[in-house]
């Protein structure tokens, strides 16, 4: 799952709803919209991703209720009326930018979730905190260390580590994993944008040169033959 794979999935839930297709067509509502960074500040990592949505519902019926309760017939069909042509039609980017900022949106907390349920977006595979925790066992064993020793400072680093609750979120579903009391951590990179690019250029130009111990690589037959999924430790 990549930052740009949550964009592209946030993108066809949009296009679902308008009916339209994403083009570079300028009338189109969203054209010029940036859907990237409108994600970041605007969706957030749910410490309760069910109970979340079970108060958007509630919250939601409550206005629907009370919506019901004030108009009569005649103003809920000229309401509704109102609201297919809003959605049929095109939509500025204002009125786009108040959709993403509305709390009640489901949207705002499913696009994130995805990181922790992959299969939202019809993806089979482990979630981040299933991910950290594997590894975690599996460098334990190899290396002889500790139980949970690289748990002990898990360095989030990537724009979608900016989601508001990731760390939160990540610690806690990481805690559950571990037996009580396990000392574990989770960072905050100072610059999540580019310190991973950092990180890499330093571990590609410095260890290899100095051939550190625990630098490594491998050739490009056996790249191209498991692809790009499988990590390397």
């Amino acid at each position: 799952v990549s930052g740009m794979g949550l964009t592209s999935h946030l993108q066809s839930v949009l296009e679902v709803s308008h009916g339209k297709a994403l083009g570079n067509r300028k009338e189109h509502p969203l054209s010029g919209f940036n859907l990237a960074e409108e994600m970041k500040a605007s969706c957030y990592v749910s410490a309760d991703y069910r109970e979340t949505l079970r108060s958007i519902q509630q919250s939601q019926a409550k206005k629907e209720g009370a919506a019901a309760g004030g108009e009569g017939e005649g103003d809920q069909g000229g309401a509704m009326a109102a609201s297919l042509t809003s959605t049929s039609g095109h939509e500025s980017q204002e009125d786009m930018a108040a959709t993403f900022a509305t709390s009640e949106s489901v949207a705002r907390a499913q696009i994130p979730e995805i990181y922790f349920q992959p299969s939202i977006a019809g993806l089979d595979q482990m979630s981040i905190p299933e991910t950290l925790f594997t590894l975690s066992e599996s460098v334990s064993g190899a290396r002889g260390l500790a139980d949970y020793a690289p748990l002990q400072s898990v360095l989030l680093v990537g724009g979608s580590s900016l989601f508001r609750g990731m760390g939160a979120r990540i610690e806690a579903e990481l805690r559950t994993r571990c037996r009580v009391g396990a000392d574990l951590r989770v960072l905050s990179a100072r610059d999540p944008s580019l310190d991973a690019w950092r990180g890499a250029a330093a571990y590609a130009n410095g260890l290899f040169e100095k051939q550190e111990a625990y630098a490594s690589s491998v050739d490009r037959a056996t790249y191209e033959e498991v692809g790009v999924n499988r990590i390397f430790m």
